[in-house]
C-alpha cells in the first residue's frame, strides 16, 4: 500500500495535516458469539480484505504559527473503504450455515474493521507529527526569543 501526508495552512493559528493510507491488503482473524433462537455458539472467522483505503485529518492549533509551534491537534475527521474478498468461517455446522449468510454480515464486519483502521490511522497520525513537533520545539528553543 502506500501511505501519503498532505498540510494546509488554514490560517495563522490552524494546520490541517491529512494522512492517508491507499491500496491496503489486509488479513485478520477475529473471534466471534451469536445467539439466533435456539441456535448459540462461538468460533473465530479469516478475514481478507483488497484494496483498502482510510484517510485521518487532524487539525493543529497554536497562539501564532509564526512566533510558537502547535500547541494542542484535534482528529477532525476519518474515512475508511474496506473490501472484503474473503470471510473464512471455522468449519463446524453452524459456522458453514454463517458462511451461506455472509453477505448479510459484511457490511457489519466492513464497518468494524474500518472503524479500527480509522483508530489506528488516527493514533499513528497524531504520534507521528506530535512527536516531530516535541523534535523541532526542543531544538528550536534555543534560537526563540524572549
Amino acid at each position: 500500500g502506500d501511505m501519503t501526508v498532505e498540510h494546509d495552512q488554514l490560517s495563522s493559528t490552524e494546520y490541517e495535516v491529512s494522512i492517508g493510507l491507499n491500496q491496503l491488503d489486509l488479513t485478520c482473524e477475529m473471534d466471534y458469539d451469536y445467539v439466533y433462537g435456539v441456535l448459540s455458539g462461538d468460533g473465530w472467522v479469516q478475514i481478507k480484505t483488497n484494496d483498502n483505503m482510510a484517510t485521518s485529518a487532524l487539525k493543529f492549533t497554536s497562539t501564532d504559527f509564526d512566533k510558537e509551534p502547535p500547541k494542542d491537534s484535534t482528529i477532525e475527521q476519518c474515512v475508511s473503504d474496506v473490501q472484503i474478498e474473503r470471510l473464512d468461517f471455522e468449519e463446524d455446522l453452524a459456522s458453514e450455515i454463517l458462511e451461506i449468510f455472509q453477505g448479510l454480515i459484511r457490511g457489519v464486519v466492513e464497518n468494524a474493521v474500518g472503524k479500527v483502521a480509522c483508530d489506528e490511522l488516527s493514533a499513528i497520525g497524531t504520534t507521528l507529527v506530535g512527536n516531530m513537533i516535541e523534535l523541532a520545539e526542543t531544538n528550536l528553543e534555543p534560537y526563540r526569543g524572549n
